[in-house]
C-alpha cells in the first residue's frame, strides 16, 4: 500500500508532466527529424523569441503553483501525523516540539496569548513537587491544547503562504527546514541554487513581468531539480513522524 506522502510526490509528477505537455513544444528538447536541421530546439533561439519564452515562464509559474501546493499538503500531513503518533504512542515528536517554539510562523495576538498561557500550565503542572492526579491531568490537558493551537496557527499559516521560500524565510519550503527537514543548502549546493534560480524566475515574471531567456531545456532542467528536492523532502517526511527528542 502507497504512503501518503509517496502518493502526494507521485501526483506532483504526474501534475508537472501534464503541465509539461500542455507547455513545451514537442521538438523543444529533441532534436528535429529534418537530418539537415538535426540539432537541439534551443539552438535555433538565436534571436529574441517572446512567444516561446512566454510559454517557458507560464511553465514556471504553474509548476512552481504545484511545487508550493505539494509543499503546503505535505506540511499539514505532518502535523496530522504528528498529532497522530502522539495520541497513539503519548510522545511529542521533534516536528511538533519545534512548531510550538518557532516565532516565524504568524498567528494572531489571541493565538498566541493562548499559546503562551497553556504552556505556562504545562510547566507549571510539570514541575509542581507533589505532582497528583490533579495536576498531572493539568499537565496532558495543557499538552494537548498547546498541539491543537500551534496547529491552528500552522493551518492559518499554510493557508496564507504564497511562496516556496524568500528573502525573510517564511516560505513553505522554509519553515519546513526549521521543523526539521534537511536544508537542501547544507545537502546539496548546486539544488539550492537551482531552487534559488526556479522561485527567482517565478518571482520575475510574475510579479514584475519580466521576461528572460529561458529555454525549454533550460526550463526542463530547472523543474527536475526542484523534483529532486521535493523528492528528498518526501522521503524525511516519513522519519520526521517517530523523530522524538
Amino acid at each position: 500500500m502507497q504512503d501518503i506522502f509517496d502518493t502526494l510526490f507521485a501526483d506532483l509528477k504526474t501534475n508537472i508532466s501534464k503541465f509539461g505537455r500542455a507547455f513545451v513544444p514537442q521538438n523543444a528538447i529533441q532534436p528535429v527529424e529534418n537530418p539537415s536541421c538535426d540539432r537541439l530546439y534551443d539552438d535555433l533561439l538565436t534571436t529574441f523569441n517572446e512567444e516561446l519564452y512566454l510559454h517557458m515562464h507560464a511553465y514556471i509559474v504553474s509548476t512552481h503553483a504545484l511545487f508550493e501546493v505539494f509543499f503546503e499538503d505535505l506540511a499539514r500531513r505532518i502535523m496530522i501525523k504528528s498529532k497522530e503518533y502522539y495520541d497513539k504512542k503519548n510522545k511529542v515528536n521533534k516536528f511538533l516540539i519545534k512548531l510550538i517554539s518557532i516565532d516565524k510562523i504568524a498567528g494572531s495576538e489571541i493565538q498566541k496569548k493562548d499559546l503562551k498561557q497553556n504552556i505556562h500550565h504545562a510547566i507549571e503542572a510539570l514541575l509542581n513537587k507533589k505532582q497528583d492526579n490533579t495536576k498531572k491531568q493539568q499537565f496532558i490537558l495543557s499538552l494537548k491544547n498547546i498541539i491543537e493551537q500551534a496547529e491552528r496557527i500552522f493551518n492559518t499559516y499554510i493557508n496564507n503562504n504564497n511562496s516556496i521560500k524568500n528573502t525573510n524565510q517564511t516560505g513553505i519550503y522554509d519553515i519546513l527546514c526549521l521543523l526539521g527537514v534537511n536544508h537542501v543548502k547544507v545537502t546539496n549546493i548546486r539544488l539550492y541554487q537551482q531552487l534559488e534560480y526556479f522561485t527567482k524566475q517565478r518571482g520575475d515574471f510574475a510579479h514584475q513581468g519580466i521576461i528572460t531567456g529561458i529555454t525549454p531545456a533550460n526550463a526542463q532542467t530547472l523543474i527536475d531539480n526542484v523534483l529532486l528536492i521535493a523528492q528528498d523532502v518526501t522521503e524525511q517526511a516519513k522519519t520526521l513522524i517517530t523523530s522524538v527528542a
